[in-house]
């Protein structure tokens, strides 16, 4: 929802990327979060952490950007 409203406001002036906090996710999570924001018009995805993700974060990270390019 945030990242509609955002886009919406910022009305294609300039592009929005949604932050997603990885120890907030589970890599599924995590890649259902990029699809989620791509579909809701994001031009792209920030990620944030507190700590290294793992190495299935980062599997499922490629393979939902692979799915949204």
């Amino acid at each position: 929802t945030a990242t509609e409203e955002g886009v919406a406001a910022l009305g294609g002036r300039i592009p929005l990327y949604a932050g997603l906090f990885i120890p907030a996710l589970n890599p599924d999570e995590l890649a259902h979060a990029v699809d989620i924001s791509m579909a809701a018009g994001a031009s792209g995805v920030v990620l944030f952490e507190g700590k290294m993700p793992t190495e299935e974060h980062w599997s499922k990270f490629a393979e939902a950007v692979e799915n949204n390019s």
